[in-house]
């Protein structure tokens, strides 16, 4: 499903942005919260384990072509042309508020962790990128709009290394489901596990022996009394290892598994067909 539709007319209206939507489901998140009430996945320890808390403002679809501090006007136009064909990765947890009342993440890019960044350039231009959803743009000068994405940091070309606008001139867009595919980048930087925060291939939405969980686990919404559509996010990993207690139950839990499949050869009336000579 698409995070919006594409409009026939250049001038796309909140109204057909509601009906693009209207249908559309986060059908592609995967994740879910491994800590439980506990803190940790049951069956495991963390031997290591890092948070941070971010701040962002918050908007939904309805408002995004307002000014200032309640939309996002300057980038509307810019938004549209993102967005467009891409699936929607989901809201906070994967839900999804369809239509109008999807949510849009804005960050300053200079507050983004440094993994982060790397990840974000890394990933444009490769042959995923319609599955991309993080878009950064420059800010607009004197009043103006914005049309399409910049180019954030240092490009590697033929005539050597080139910089694009400097990162305070730079926000970056993203729907909440977005941020679940590299959590653990987020928290990173300054945890005492980089490494293995690092490794994306250790983090999965299951927890596993030497692999890595992540949530975001606290989050505030904006104050519907007053503009202001300011936010703060918290995220928190861990790296695991499987206790003994889990890795008995696990292994009893796979027993019962093989234990209840019916033999192969066997059909349903209980007759083995013999082997031909």
């Amino acid at each position: 499903m698409k995070f919006l539709g594409r409009a026939a007319s250049a001038a796309i209206t909140v109204a057909s942005i509601s009906t693009a939507l209207a249908s559309s489901v986060a059908e592609d998140f995967t994740w879910s919260d491994p800590f439980g009430p506990d803190g940790t996945p049951s069956g495991f320890a963390a031997t290591c384990e890092a948070s941070a808390t971010f701040r962002a403002t918050q908007h939904i679809l309805n408002e995004i072509h307002e000014p200032l501090p309640v939309g996002l006007e300057p980038w509307f136009d810019a938004i549209k042309s993102f967005f467009g064909g891409r699936p929607f990765p989901g809201g906070w947890g994967g839900e999804d508020a369809h239509g109008v009342n999807r949510e849009v993440i804005k960050m300053e890019y200079v507050d983004l962790p440094s993994a982060v960044k790397t990840w974000i350039r890394e990933q444009k231009g490769k042959d995923g990128d319609s599955q991309w959803l993080f878009g950064v743009y420059e800010k607009p000068k004197s009043g103006g709009k914005v049309s399409g994405t910049a180019r954030a940091g240092p490009t590697s070309g033929p005539g050597g290394n080139s910089a694009g606008p400097a990162e305070d001139d730079l926000v970056v867009l993203f729907a909440p489901g977005a941020l679940y595919e590299i959590l653990p980048l987020w928290v990173a930087e300054k945890s005492d596990c980089g490494d293995e925060m690092l490794d994306l291939t250790r983090y999965g939405a299951a927890p596993t022996d030497d692999g890595v969980v992540a949530w975001v686990v606290e989050r505030t919404t904006p104050d519907g009394q007053t503009q202001s559509r300011d936010v703060t996010f918290k995220v928190k990993a861990q790296v695991l290892e499987e206790t003994r207690e889990g890795r008995v139950a696990r292994e009893a839990r796979e027993e019962e598994a093989d234990a209840g499949e019916a033999p192969k050869s066997a059909s349903s009336s209980g007759y083995v067909q013999k082997d031909e000579l």
